[in-house]
Protein backbone atom coordinates (compact mmCIF):
# COMPACT_ATOMS: atom_id res chain seq x y z
CA UNK A 1 0.00 0.00 0.00
CA UNK A 2 1.01 3.18 -0.95
CA UNK A 3 1.36 6.21 1.56
CA UNK A 4 1.42 9.95 0.92
CA UNK A 5 3.70 12.22 2.08
CA UNK A 6 3.35 15.38 3.72
CA UNK A 7 1.60 17.64 2.09
CA UNK A 8 -0.28 15.17 -0.57
CA UNK A 9 -3.64 14.52 -0.43
CA UNK A 10 -4.89 10.73 -0.98
CA UNK A 11 -8.85 10.40 -1.80
CA UNK A 12 -11.33 10.76 -4.23
CA UNK A 13 -11.14 13.43 -6.66
CA UNK A 14 -14.04 16.09 -5.72
CA UNK A 15 -17.49 14.52 -7.97
CA UNK A 16 -18.73 18.10 -8.40
CA UNK A 17 -14.60 19.21 -9.89
CA UNK A 18 -15.84 16.27 -12.57
CA UNK A 19 -19.24 17.06 -13.17
CA UNK A 20 -20.60 18.28 -16.35
CA UNK A 21 -22.71 20.54 -14.71
CA UNK A 22 -19.88 22.09 -12.51
CA UNK A 23 -20.34 25.62 -13.63
CA UNK A 24 -23.98 25.60 -13.05
CA UNK A 25 -23.79 24.18 -9.27
CA UNK A 26 -21.26 26.52 -8.43
CA UNK A 27 -23.53 29.48 -10.05
CA UNK A 28 -26.44 28.34 -8.15
CA UNK A 29 -24.22 28.03 -5.01
CA UNK A 30 -22.88 31.78 -5.57
CA UNK A 31 -26.31 33.07 -5.68
CA UNK A 32 -27.46 31.31 -2.50
CA UNK A 33 -29.59 28.78 -3.37
CA UNK A 34 -30.07 26.05 -1.08
CA UNK A 35 -27.92 22.71 -0.84
CA UNK A 36 -31.06 20.29 -1.07
CA UNK A 37 -32.94 22.03 -4.29
CA UNK A 38 -29.02 22.15 -5.71
CA UNK A 39 -28.67 18.18 -5.23
CA UNK A 40 -32.46 17.58 -6.40
CA UNK A 41 -32.10 20.04 -9.64
CA UNK A 42 -27.91 18.76 -10.41
CA UNK A 43 -28.88 14.89 -9.14
CA UNK A 44 -25.84 14.79 -6.95
CA UNK A 45 -26.07 14.42 -2.84
CA UNK A 46 -26.59 17.09 -0.31
CA UNK A 47 -23.18 16.22 1.42
CA UNK A 48 -21.09 16.08 -2.03
CA UNK A 49 -22.11 19.57 -2.24
CA UNK A 50 -21.17 21.16 1.01
CA UNK A 51 -17.64 19.61 0.83
CA UNK A 52 -17.18 20.93 -3.01
CA UNK A 53 -18.60 24.61 -1.46
CA UNK A 54 -16.02 23.85 1.59
CA UNK A 55 -12.64 22.24 -0.39
CA UNK A 56 -13.07 23.57 -4.27
CA UNK A 57 -15.16 26.45 -4.28
CA UNK A 58 -14.44 28.73 -1.02
CA UNK A 59 -10.44 28.64 -1.75
CA UNK A 60 -10.88 29.54 -5.50
CA UNK A 61 -13.07 32.52 -4.48
CA UNK A 62 -11.04 33.68 -1.47
CA UNK A 63 -7.89 33.56 -4.29
CA UNK A 64 -10.01 35.68 -6.85
CA UNK A 65 -11.20 38.01 -3.87
CA UNK A 66 -7.57 38.66 -3.43
CA UNK A 67 -6.55 39.25 -6.92
CA UNK A 68 -9.58 41.59 -7.63
CA UNK A 69 -9.34 43.43 -3.94
CA UNK A 70 -8.74 47.22 -4.67
CA UNK A 71 -5.45 48.69 -3.64
CA UNK A 72 -6.06 51.12 -0.68
CA UNK A 73 -5.01 54.69 -1.84
CA UNK A 74 -2.81 56.74 0.57
CA UNK A 75 -2.52 60.51 1.46
CA UNK A 76 0.52 62.45 2.19
CA UNK A 77 4.05 61.62 0.97
CA UNK A 78 5.34 58.37 -1.06
CA UNK A 79 6.86 56.71 1.73
CA UNK A 80 2.90 56.02 3.29
CA UNK A 81 0.08 57.74 4.78
CA UNK A 82 0.29 60.92 6.46
CA UNK A 83 0.38 60.40 10.66
CA UNK A 84 -2.23 61.39 12.89
CA UNK A 85 -2.50 64.59 14.93
CA UNK A 86 -0.90 63.98 18.43
CA UNK A 87 -3.62 64.08 20.75
CA UNK A 88 -3.69 66.96 22.85
CA UNK A 89 -5.62 66.04 26.18
CA UNK A 90 -4.55 66.22 29.37
CA UNK A 91 -3.05 62.65 30.62
CA UNK A 92 -4.95 61.19 33.53
CA UNK A 93 -3.62 61.15 36.84
CA UNK A 94 -1.82 58.36 38.20
CA UNK A 95 -3.30 58.81 41.67
CA UNK A 96 -6.14 60.15 43.82
CA UNK A 97 -4.95 62.94 46.10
Amino acid sequence: MATAARGDVMGRRCKVCDHAGREAIEADMITGMGLLPLAAKHGVSKSVLARHRTNCLAPRLAAAARLTAPVAITQGSAHGPKPSPPDRRRPARRFCR
